[in-house]
């Protein structure tokens, strides 16, 4: 089965979130929820998170540094739950 079919943006963004993510050992996934993208996050403690990719095709460069930044709020709220 293949994978939802994505815009360059959407994956530039996927792609700057999992940069963020990835360092941290942290597994994530792609669904299409309704109209946008979603990038499920897996916790090392098991918890799921979710983050929404939304695209804007006037600025495709700010979306993508929307998506990073999104990105480094989502670990360090999961690395506050943590404790670390």
């Amino acid at each position: 089965m293949s994978g939802p079919r994505l815009t360059k943006v959407e994956r530039a963004q996927i792609e700057a979130a999992r940069a963020v993510l990835s360092p941290w050992g942290l597994a994530s996934a792609v669904e299409m929820g309704g109209k946008h993208v979603i990038l499920r996050v897996w916790a090392r403690c098991g918890a799921e998170h979710r983050l929404a990719i939304m695209c804007t095709p006037r600025n495709p460069d700010d979306a993508v540094d929307f998506a990073r930044q999104k990105a480094v709020r989502l670990m360090r709220l999961i690395n506050e739950r943590a404790g670390y």
